[in-house]
């Protein structure tokens, strides 16, 4: 399939609804990695395995100015997180660091987004990219290498697989690299 980029822009996004936002790490670990479903309802949002889309947080900066987009890998196969949804996944690592003083310091995006509650509302720009996209040959095996959240367009891509062609020659491989048994 050739990729569609660019269909939703920050001047004129599209509205998603949060159905589903679940901690996928457990209590108490260093990490806090959340699944987050967004349902585009009646608008078409044309997306596949391998690129990524912008969430827009609200409100704006320091400077008066909006926020800035901020990009996450969709981690779902084209046709939703079940066959035949025009919904999408996002895994998102909720990110903290410490300042000089030793301050927390939260990330806007990503702790905006896995504090959403199911029926909150956000914009999508995108999709982006049209280079790092699931081969559409079945024959082809994948090798696929990632850490932490880098895991998002690997699991888009073992879906689609799996429910387009179960039963396809090609391989598939994942090596995952992590910081702690945790993740």
């Amino acid at each position: 399939s050739k990729p569609q980029v660019n269909v939703y822009t920050r001047t004129n996004p599209a509205k998603a609804t949060v159905t589903g936002n679940i901690r996928i790490t457990t209590e108490g670990s260093a990490s806090d990695v959340h699944h987050i479903i967004l349902d585009f309802g009646a608008v078409r949002f044309p997306y596949l395995e391998g690129q990524s889309v912008g969430v827009i947080p609200p409100g704006v900066d320091q400077d008066g100015k909006p926020h800035a987009m901020r990009l996450y890998s969709v981690a779902g196969a084209r046709d939703g997180e079940r066959p035949n949804t025009n919904n999408m996944a996002l895994a998102v690592k909720r990110i903290m660091q410490r300042d000089d003083a030793g301050r927390e310091i939260r990330g806007l995006a990503s702790n905006w987004l896995c504090d959403l509650e199911p029926g909150e509302t956000i914009e999508v720009v995108g999709p982006f990219g049209s280079t790092f996209l699931m081969p559409d040959d079945p024959e082809a095996d994948l090798l696929m290498i990632c850490t932490g959240t880098g895991v998002s367009l690997f699991r888009g891509f073992t879906h689609r697989r799996r429910r387009t062609c179960p039963n396809a020659r090609g391989r598939l491989f994942l090596f995952y690299g992590a910081r702690s048994a945790d993740e």
